[in-house]
């Protein structure tokens, strides 16, 4: 598919989206938020910083590390999954060989994996150029309520050991591929329950909630305007039903 469609960096996504609301008159502040206060007239969040700020409306931004944080006094229901992908160094001539490689997601399902995806080689800050791909494995996990198993997933998880299964699955579809090193990533990928779309509400009359479903990067900008609607207007946007978009607890 030609443009507009192709890939998203997110740091770059979020870098471009505070552009534009600090033009727009938003200020920016970098704190790490460790509590909500509901008050009659304001809503209040502290941060680890030592800071206090006070708003009239908030929009919670929830995510896979949501439900440990206690910034709200209910369980979002959310699966959370180990996810892995792989990024396949390659050199600069073939990432410029590779330069119109559309996106791709490959709703497989095999034994060995299911749901590929894969953008065009980029340089990373590293100054090396690499493709990633990504995909659902058997050997996935799913997490309870353990936060100190996500965090050793992240410091020692076995991602290494798919690198083979996930580079063959690679150069079955792309069988020209000229790799070097490939080395792996693990990340974790919450998933919203009942309907399967984002979480989009209001659990306070001054208190919001968002939560992506695995695509948060590519809808952000879609889900930040029906958010935006229901915070201002108090209503979803025409065309949008709010029990499609229900947030649900556990």
């Amino acid at each position: 598919e030609p443009a507009p469609s192709g890939h998203i960096s997110p740091p770059l996504l979020i870098k471009a989206q505070l552009a534009v609301f600090e033009k727009n008159g938003g200020d920016v502040f970098r704190d790490t938020v460790n509590g909500i206060s509901l008050g009659n007239e304001v809503v209040e969040i502290s941060t680890y910083e030592g800071n206090t700020y006070a708003g009239k409306k908030v929009v919670l931004a929830a995510g896979a590390f949501t439900n440990f944080s206690n910034l709200i006094d209910r369980r979002l229901d959310l699966v959370i999954k180990s996810e892995i992908v792989i990024l396949a160094q390659v050199k600069k001539k073939e990432a410029e060989r590779l330069s119109a490689l559309p996106s791709l997601l490959y709703e497989i399902d095999t034994a060995e994996v299911e749901g590929i995806y894969s953008t065009q080689p980029i340089q990373y800050p590293d100054g090396n150029y690499y493709l990633k791909m990504g995909c659902n494995l058997p050997t996935d996990f799913f997490f309870d309520d353990d936060l100190e198993k996500i965090q050793q997933w992240f410091r020692n998880g076995d991602s290494d050991s798919q690198v083979e299964k996930m580079l063959d699955a690679l150069l079955t579809i792309m069988p020209k591929l000229k790799v070097g090193n490939c080395i792996s990533k693990r990340c974790l990928l919450p998933r919203t329950a009942k309907h399967k779309n984002p979480y989009i509400g209001k659990i306070h009359d001054r208190l919001f909630i968002t939560a992506g479903n695995g695509w948060s990067a590519m809808c952000s900008d879609g889900v930040g305007n029906v958010a935006a609607s229901l915070v201002i207007n108090g209503k979803f946007p025409d065309g949008y039903a709010a029990e499609d978009f229900e947030p649900v607890f556990s």
